[in-house]
């Protein structure tokens, strides 16, 4: 079972990773007929580095939602092992903790950055 997790937990990195290579969007302009953008174009590092944390975050609620998952799977085909169905419930546990986590970490920026302000 653990080799299955390892797999899917290398299943989606290389998902994120390919999304990661789509190197361009298409935009209409009135000069050409498609214009290619880059992706990352941003005025100011700051910027890009927002994106980055965004795009992070969503990454991570959705991960955390397949490690959910996972602890449902290991709790459901534990076959009656209290260990295995101990050990699904740990995992269910830990997802639940680390998806607080990130909620509460991207709440506590949004009140830091509007009590000092832009």
């Amino acid at each position: 079972m653990n080799s299955n997790i390892k797999r899917l937990a290398g299943f989606l990195i290389l998902g994120g990773l390919l999304c990661l290579t789509m190197p361009f969007g298409i935009e209409a302009d009135e000069e050409s007929w498609v214009e290619f953008k880059p992706p990352l174009r941003h005025g100011s590092l700051v910027e890009l580095i927002e994106h980055l944390l965004r795009w992070l975050y969503w990454v991570g609620i959705v991960g955390l939602g397949f490690v959910i998952l996972v602890g449902a799977f290991q709790m459901v085909f534990s076959g009656g092992d209290p260990r295995k169905f101990e050990k699904g419930k740990k995992t269910i546990i830990y997802g639940a903790v680390g998806l607080a986590i990130i909620l509460f970490s991207r709440m506590i920026v949004a009140i830091i950055s509007s009590v000092l302000g832009p």
